[in-house]
């Protein structure tokens, strides 16, 4: 079985010492301690661009919300004396944290090999939803299935749809070639991290690419190369 579960509000939840203490037992130096929970708990900051610092502004939830994941997803046996055992280890951890799952979102999901009494028993112990698609973990689609051409239409839209947003009439033959390659390109390689991208995949997002490069996307006629 495979569960997913989705904290609440995981900035506004977490202990700030539990970081802490975190960060010393995974061997972080002190120096390095101080620098970390120093940005994650003040109130403003600068960024530094091309060597000069900007203006400081406020670091809200929006931009600290990027510190912590808030999705988790497990595996485990599907039985009920494993999850009696995994239950018992959630709520430690929510005795420790503070940081309380939501059963309203969380899911499961079970394999075909599982039957319906276990699937029942397991789903009302957590009580959470089964589903038969998790969908989507940290950006990358959950696949439960062979892999096809239809499964991977995700990348190639998140490509497409990133290159809508940009007109390449008001950008320099160079000025496409560096956006593509610096930030449309980088979006397979994070999908390829965990998933096999097929060719015939790979060969429409280049082509996409190529004739945003060359301004096709926008009605210019050019040869493409």
């Amino acid at each position: 079985m495979a569960i997913k579960l989705d904290m609440e509000k995981a900035y506004d939840k977490i202990s700030w010492e539990l970081i802490n203490v975190s960060l010393v037992a995974a061997g972080i130096p002190k120096f390095l301690r101080k620098v970390i929970m120093g940005i994650i708990s003040s109130s403003t900051m600068q960024i530094l661009w091309n060597g000069v610092p900007s203006k400081s502004f406020k670091l809200d939830h929006l931009y600290l919300t990027f510190f912590f994941a808030d999705d988790l997803v497990i595996f485990g046996k599907a039985e009920i004396d494993q999850a009696f055992l995994l239950k018992e280890i959630l709520k430690r951890f929510y005795d420790f944290s503070g940081h309380k799952i939501s059963a309203r979102k969380s899911n499961m999901y079970f394999s075909k090999g599982v039957d319906n009494s276990s699937r029942d028993r397991i789903s009302q112990l957590f009580g959470f939803q089964e589903v038969f698609n998790l969908r989507i973990y940290l950006g990358v689609p959950l696949l439960h299935d062979q892999v096809t051409k239809s499964t991977l239409n995700l990348v190639v839209e998140k490509v497409r749809g990133k290159l809508h947003n940009w007109e390449a009439r008001k950008l320099s033959f160079t000025g496409r070639v560096t956006l593509a390659q610096s930030v449309i390109l980088t979006i397979p390689s994070y999908f390829m991290q965990s998933l096999l991208i097929l060719k015939r995949v790979c060969d429409e997002i280049e082509k996409i690419v190529r004739q945003f490069i060359w301004g096709v996307l926008m009605d210019i006629t050019r040869l493409l190369w």
